[in-house]
């Protein structure tokens, strides 16, 4: 008798573990992405790279939510400052942030840099796929500085409802996790 209690209950477990990893594999690209809604800030943080980054940066600009716009790891490649400014963006409200080099470093940097301009709030701006992972590093970063986030994401070309079907969106999100769990395991 106890051994067939012991295999129901094994075989119970074992369904319901099968049935919650099936429903995370088949979230796995939601739980990623992030969509909230921008607020008016002192400036709007565009993390490097991606031009369709910079055309949501100058978007928000349009709509007025903020009047400066830092650039983090600019005029590297074609995210420049050049870019912002033939999108109509005056030169004087493009701010260069030229010496990140990982999400991490982006909040750093861009720290440092909204304290020495005296700005209180910054709408941050990346990729759908990026956003749980910028959220959660910014989030730390800034945690206890009194300067107030929010995020703005733009839509990328990956397929997260049905990554299973397309190569290049099972790629980045199984290198997104990855780099999720090590700036979990990190910070």
């Amino acid at each position: 008798m106890k051994t067939r209690k012991k295999r129901r209950l094994l075989t119970g477990f074992s369904i319901l573990g099968a049935g919650l990893l099936a429903a995370f594999l088949l979230n796995a690209g939601h739980f990623l992405t992030l969509h909230e809604q921008p607020e008016q800030a002192d400036v709007i943080v565009v993390l490097s790279p991606g031009t369709e980054r910079i055309e949501a940066g100058v978007r928000l600009w349009k709509e007025h939510y903020a009047d400066q716009i830092i650039l983090t790891r600019a005029n590297t490649g074609t995210f420049t400052v050049q870019e912002a400014v033939a999108l109509g963006v005056p030169e004087e409200n493009v701010i260069a942030e030229e010496q990140a080099h990982s999400t991490y470093t982006n909040a750093t940097y861009t720290k440092e840099l909204m304290e020495q301009r005296g700005d209180r709030s910054a709408i941050i701006v990346t990729n759908d796929y990026h956003m749980r992972r910028t959220k959660f590093i910014f989030e730390k970063v800034f945690q206890g500085s009194g300067l107030t986030l929010s995020y703005s994401s733009v839509p990328s070309r990956y397929e997260f409802t049905a990554w299973w079907d397309d190569e290049e969106s099972k790629r980045m999100l199984w290198k997104e996790y990855a780099k999720l769990a090590g700036y979990y395991a990190l910070y």
